[in-house]
């Protein structure tokens, strides 16, 4: 029997999938389909791109599509599947076909737009839920009473597509941490705790046997991108940080991989670090000292406005971030031999979110600017337009996004 996995690429909060990068989707289902015996084939949705003929697809048993955008970005190694793609896929015959990923729930390629119901209807089977368990399902019959078991039982087989990947062995694997939001409360815009609900954390354990198989296939650059907040990740235990869990798990990532290449994580809460500030140091002590330079700590920030905060992310205090980013220059910004900060705070910005006005874009701006002045260093700044995703707070409340096109425009390059 024969598979074939399209990669469309995902860009979700708490996971990336956009060549250089490799999401959990493919590599997970890749493992469950070769665990059940099926030789399976790989090709991003640019390798097809490449060629004017699909049908070639219809000689596979199965094909799954993977895809969707509901964090807007600009990718430079790739360009996600487009709508007529998609329909295109659909549309082919004599072969399973399966599509999966947020594209099931919405579709768009920008932000600052309401994301739409695609006509899926050339699909056999829509997947809602997680891609690896539905498969399982399907094809063995037998039901999935825990996924991280079935994850460790199927992740040997999950490597064969990865030398298929345009970017291997330099290809960046995206590791799953997580899934879901550690908040009490959730954001307007954010589709983590509508996809995925409440945090469930992975353990150590399962983390470096993945690690381990992964380096033997011959890749040796990883990022702890599927978790929305990384201080966080004892989660399950009592809701507090636990530094003895981020050491065992970075520790081990040095010792499954002694010639590691890149190790580098993704997201964190500034308020949460500010809350738990003393934990949370020795977190980013030891993430400092066993990463790989150039590292970043993603700040879910989206407005310094205090009250778009209040309305979108139940924040309210935006002095907090500046205290959380000098907390990181203080502690990872140490240079390497070359010059380069070992991990640095990045700074996510989001417009189009409710309560928004003009005074939101000077506030925002004088913001940056104190950073700027006080010395400090930010590993990166986006700056995106928000896409209202169905389920979410801010699609319900708002039927179309009130966004002074101009003035983001002029606040992107004054920034």
């Amino acid at each position: 029997m024969k598979a074939v996995i399209v990669d469309g690429y995902v860009d979700e909060p708490a996971q990336f999938g956009v060549p250089p990068y490799i999401s959990t989707y493919p590599r997970y289902c890749a493992g469950v389909l070769g665990y059940l015996g099926y030789d399976v084939d790989y090709f991003t949705i640019d390798e097809l791109r490449k060629l004017d003929d699909w049908d070639f697809l219809r000689e596979y048993d199965l094909l799954l599509l993977i895809a969707g955008i509901t964090v807007p970005g600009v990718y430079i190694g790739g360009t996600p599947i487009m709508d007529k793609e998609i329909e295109r896929i659909g549309n082919l015959r004599d072969t399973l076909k399966l599509i999966a990923g947020p594209v099931v729930r919405g579709y768009t390629i920008k932000g600052g737009r309401r994301a739409k119901k695609l006509n899926l209807t050339g699909f056999d089977h829509v997947i809602l839920d997680d891609p690896e368990v539905y498969l399982y399902e399907l094809l063995s019959g037998e039901k999935v009473k825990d996924r991280y078991s079935l994850i460790d039982r199927t992740i040997e087989f999950s490597t064969t597509i990865l030398k298929e990947h345009p970017y291997y062995p330099t290809v960046m694997i995206e590791l799953e941490l997580s899934r879901g939001c550690d908040r009490e409360r959730f954001c307007s815009f954010c589709t983590e705790p509508v996809f995925y609900g409440r945090m469930k954390v992975r353990k150590v354990e399962s983390v470096l046997k993945e690690v381990e198989v992964l380096s033997k296939s011959g890749v040796k650059s990883f990022r702890f991108g599927r978790i929305s907040n990384i201080l966080a990740y004892s989660y399950n235990q009592d809701h507090s940080p636990d530094h003895r869990l981020i050491k065992d798990l970075y520790v081990g990532v040095r010792k499954c991989v002694p010639d590691l290449k890149v190790l580098h994580t993704d997201n964190a809460n500034p308020w949460y670090l500010v809350e738990h500030r003393k934990e949370c140091e020795k977190i980013i002590e030891i993430i400092s000292e066993n990463n790989t330079s150039g590292d970043v700590l993603s700040f879910g920030v989206e407005s310094f406005d205090e009250k778009v905060l209040k309305l979108n992310k139940r924040e309210g205090d935006p002095e907090k971030i500046l205290t959380a980013v000098r907390i990181v220059n203080d502690i990872g910004g140490i240079r390497d031999e070359n010059g380069i900060p070992r991990l640095l705070p990045g700074v996510n910005l989001l417009f189009g979110l409710m309560g928004e006005d003009e005074n939101t874009y000077d506030l925002n701006f004088t913001y940056l600017r104190r950073i700027l002045d006080e010395g400090l260093l930010l590993r990166r700044i986006n700056i995106r337009k928000v896409i209202p995703f169905p389920a979410t707070e801010i699609y319900r409340k708002i039927k179309r996004i009130k966004l002074d096109e101009w003035r983001f425009r002029k606040f992107k390059e004054k920034v």
